[in-house]
């Protein structure tokens, strides 16, 4: 299995999230990380211990000590789904169970830890991340694949671009209303704009609108990948493909809920 790096931890004296980049400052101000030390564990399970390797040679990470310590429907268990079979499962998605999926999506990525520690033991397939082409309870490990998971506003590496992930987090949005013209005739189209920290991000919404307010708080996930960087610094995100040989975009893959 491929090494699996994680951006957070769970801190169980403090019963906490810790980001990685927390953990760095503190190691490069104390030289150490014994505080932390033998109290990290995976911040989806709970279940499985960390490690923490500084900065050397390569960048700082945490990592898994026995991947066989995640529970069951844990997503960092398992292989990164290909491209190829996300966009083949949600293509084979009706509108209704692509809303349902994404709904659960948000539910899982804001649970506490008390919701995480009432969910262990659960099913794979409580896990929308996870991908299987039938049974995914009754299917062997090997054959359960994981949809990548990106959280917004946080460093894009140069292997990211044009990898497919879920994107989430918490922001503001913005709409832009463009006007076109085809054989004659014109037609609105729409660009919706995700502000995460610093950074911002431009989804092609078609003649989709999104209903929002512009200074509101939204949770947000999306399925897509990152197309390229403008020179402003906006990132492009596009969504997932609609359909089989078809370049138009599946406007249902992403999902916005007001804090």
């Amino acid at each position: 299995m491929a090494t699996v790096t994680y951006q957070q931890f769970y801190y169980l004296p403090d019963d906490e999230f810790i980001e990685l980049e927390g953990l760095n400052a503190y190691f490069e101000h104390h030289k150490n990380y014994d505080l932390y030390k033998d109290e990290m564990y995976c911040p989806e399970c709970l279940q499985c211990k960390l490690e923490y390797t500084p900065e050397y040679s390569r960048k700082a990470y945490l990592s898994a000590k026995d991947v066989n310590q995640h529970d069951d429907a844990c997503s960092f268990k398992y292989e990164p789904a290909p491209t190829k079979t996300v966009t083949t499962y949600f293509q084979n998605l009706n509108p209704t169970q692509i809303e349902s999926k994404l709904d659960s999506m948000l539910n899982r990525l804001h649970r506490s830890p008390k919701q995480i520690q009432s969910d262990s033991g659960k099913l794979a397939s409580s896990n929308p991340f996870i991908i299987n082409d039938g049974d995914v309870d009754n299917s062997p490990l090997t054959h359960r694949k994981v949809l990548r998971q990106k959280k917004l506003g946080r460093t894009l590496r140069k292997e990211d671009q044009n990898q497919l992930f879920a994107f989430y987090g918490t922001g503001t949005l913005k709409i832009e209303e463009c006007e076109g013209e085809r054989e004659g005739r014109k037609y609105k189209y729409y660009y919706l704009y995700i502000t995460v920290n610093a950074t911002t991000y431009k989804v092609y919404r078609g003649k989709h609108h999104d209903q929002i307010e512009e200074e509101a708080l939204y949770n947000i996930v999306l399925i897509g990948y990152v197309e390229g960087v403008y020179t402003n610094g906006i990132v492009k995100i596009e969504l997932i493909k609609k359909e089989p040989g078809n370049s138009t975009p599946n406007q249902l893959a992403i999902k916005l809920r007001k804090v």
